[in-house]
């Protein structure tokens, strides 16, 4: 890799400098910190060179860009909701997730591909697959004439493609940031300690960083009753009047305080000269997120504080390149269970019923469909990664300092452990803040049953055949996009429409908050290769049959057994992986534990709980949790199988 190191000296920017594309490098990295001026180099400079696709991950920023640019007649921005693509564009600046639409009006190869904030790619894999996938394979497969990718925090070996040359960008005087660690005993004392103290100062807006949604709109509640005017920010809520008009002026000035997710970390720019404060608060944040959270604000300096309950400061720490080995043999050991069941289903199938077993076993979904092809995920090994580096990170304080020093070059650090047991003066506060929402939370739910009744009823009336999920679909129509309402009739829909034969009964575990283990018993008993025979055999058992921990033990047994038989690399993957409870005995025979029978009788039947003065007995009350009807149990389990068994093809390697 060709490597080049410029330094700026103060009151320069990236634009001062003569940088160029090598043409004999298809990726060239360009490395610069927040603040460089990245962004108005490549529109400024870049597109004068010729067409230019500049991709972006956030709409927040493109709204931002799009304000800042809008005499440009050169440029096209394109997003959701704004997808209009003239005949001959120049240059375009979209979000991530419209670059596949993008391609297709394009002919790429006379294009340069910026990938702005390329971190984003690992950092945002987990939840963002289907745009990351398509910016690696872009990268990968080598569609535009040369890519550009752009970043202050960078680590080159959490994703697939090489890098033919590096640009470094850096000052020759850096910042030195204030980063203060505090330690509390749990998150109630937290909150007490940290959100209760926040208050009106002449030295500016305190901000807050939350990852939580519904924590946000609690400490809104909170801070509001007191007086102080608060700004929520997240994805939700970036469209709204008042996060746009933040956007615009680039300024906080008018807040308090200001509740935001993740959203503030990349390319966006806040202008004002006075802070009062950073708070990152309950959450483990990267440190190369951090660095891009305090680089948003370009013209101060504000004190940061890491705000963390002790648990999370714990937990085990791989090495990052034995995650990569073990990685990469998961996904050939993927691709090679993936040949067999190609055997006897279509490829949409076959990595849906690879990944459902193989995220049990592994955590992450190594496989997906890539032109009609089984192909490995490598959005799911860079999540898989990047989660790796952050268990890393937050092992210890040691690794923490160390991670966090090796981030910001010039730091001033200090930790502290807060000793505060909590008087329990602002509890109530927060317990009303939260009842609040709940008590939002199930109008909402009896705005939705009402409307759904009456609709219903209307049908009958009409004599027209019942239809209950066209009566949700018709409810939906009635409800804003912001609305509580709209995303209960959503999930419910689905929920009714996929799983749940019974209308009533999948509202019931919505307002029971069910529905993630529903949806998890769903995909499981539909996909998840060693639970689909279980079920089967289950089917056969009487409802009400007291079973011995034994008999329940052989059930699971034989399931697993059926799959080592039909699917010869199965035990080798068990063998290998952290599932607890099931290991693959020195005599090459399963075992399972007291412990994992009565999980799988937990999450899979409506068992009830075991009693401690019955724990060697199982009473089987059917399929599925929760007691309700499910309709992968009433149209019953696949049970479509090889006629012989599968020779085996190769012998994987064990993830290590």
């Amino acid at each position: 890799m060709n490597s080049i190191h410029f330094k700026l000296t103060d009151g320069q920017h990236i634009s001062d400098l003569n940088l160029q594309i090598t043409p004999d490098s298809y990726v060239t990295h360009l490395c610069a910190d927040t603040g460089m001026g990245k962004s108005t180099w490549v529109i400024d400079n870049l597109f004068q060179q010729g067409n230019t696709l500049f991709v972006v991950p956030q709409l927040a920023q493109i709204k931002q860009l799009e304000h800042k640019y809008s005499e440009r007649k050169d440029m096209e921005f394109i997003y959701g909701g704004n997808t209009e693509l003239s005949d001959y564009p120049a240059n375009i600046v979209c979000t991530f997730d419209q670059l596949r639409a993008i391609q297709s009006k394009i002919h790429c190869h006379h294009y340069t591909l910026v990938v702005d904030e390329v971190h984003k790619l690992y950092q945002a894999a987990s939840y963002r697959t289907e745009a990351v996938s398509q910016i690696v394979d872009a990268i990968m497969e080598e569609r535009f004439n040369n890519v550009l990718t752009m970043s202050a925090t960078f680590t080159p070996e959490l994703v697939p493609y090489r890098i033919d040359s590096w640009i470094e960008v850096s000052r020759t005087q850096t910042v030195a940031r204030q980063i203060r660690l505090e330690l509390y005993p749990d998150l109630y004392s937290m909150e007490e300690e940290v959100i209760s103290q926040i208050d009106s100062s002449e030295h500016g807006p305190i901000v807050v960083r939350i990852n939580s949604k519904k924590d946000i709109i609690a400490y809104q509640k909170v801070l509001e009753k007191r007086g102080l005017n608060c700004l929520a920010v997240n994805r939700d809520l970036q469209a709204t009047e008042a996060v746009s008009a933040m956007l615009k002026t680039e300024s906080l000035e008018g807040y308090d305080v200001i509740l935001t997710t993740s959203l503030l970390d990349e390319a966006i720019n806040i202008q004002d000269e006075i802070i009062n404060e950073l708070i990152v608060f309950n959450n483990q944040i990267h440190p190369e997120e951090l660095r891009q959270f305090v680089g948003r604000f370009r013209n101060c300096n504000p004190k940061v504080r890491l705000c963390l309950p002790k648990y999370l400061l714990t937990g085990k720490a791989k090495d990052l390149n034995q995650v990569m080995k073990s990685n990469a043999s998961v996904v050939n050991a993927a691709e090679q269970l993936a040949e067999v069941i190609l055997m006897e289903c279509d490829a949409l199938q076959t990595v849906r019923k690879a990944n459902e077993t193989l995220k049990a076993l592994f955590s992450f979904e190594p496989l997906r469909l890539k032109y009609g092809k089984v192909a490995a995920n490598d959005a799911g090994v860079m999540a898989k990664l990047y989660q790796a580096d952050i268990n890393h990170c937050y092992h210890s304080l040691t690794t923490l300092e160390k991670a966090i020093k090796r981030t910001f070059r010039n730091i001033s650090w200090e930790m502290e452990e807060v000793d505060c047991g909590g008087d329990g003066k602002d509890a109530a506060a927060f317990d009303a803040a939260y009842e609040a929402i709940a008590d939002d939370w199930f109008g909402a739910l009896n705005n939705c049953k009402s409307a759904v009744s009456q609709e219903i009823a209307k049908q009958k009336k009409g004599q027209s055949a019942m239809n209950t999920s066209e009566a949700l679909a018709t409810c939906s129509k009635r409800f804003s996009p912001e609305s509580l309402e709209l995303g209960i009739l959503q999930n419910w829909w689905q929920l009714h429409t996929e799983v749940m034969p019974d209308l009533w009964e999948a509202f019931d575990a919505i307002e029971q908050d069910r529905a993630v283990k529903i949806w998890q018993f769903h995909n499981s008993a539909r996909s998840n290769l060693y639970i689909e025979p279980l079920l089967l055999q289950l089917k056969q058992v009487p409802i009400g049959k007291a079973m011995t921990l034994d008999e329940a033990r052989e059930c699971i047994l034989n399931a697993l057994r059926q799959v080592s038989k039909q699917y010869p690399n199965f035990k080798d993957l068990v063998a290998s992986s952290s599932l607890s409870g099931v290991t693959v005995k020195r005599n090459n025979h399963f075992d399972v534990t007291d412990r994992y029978v009565r999980f799988i009788f937990r999450e899979y039947t409506a068992t009830r709980p075991v009693r401690s003065n019955n724990k060697d007995r199982i009473v089987f009350n059917g399929i599925g949790p929760y007691g309700y009807r499910y309709r992968i149990v009433e149209s019953g389990v696949d049970t479509k199988k090889n006629k012989k068994p599968v020779k085996r093809l190769r012998r994987i390697k064990p993830a290590a």
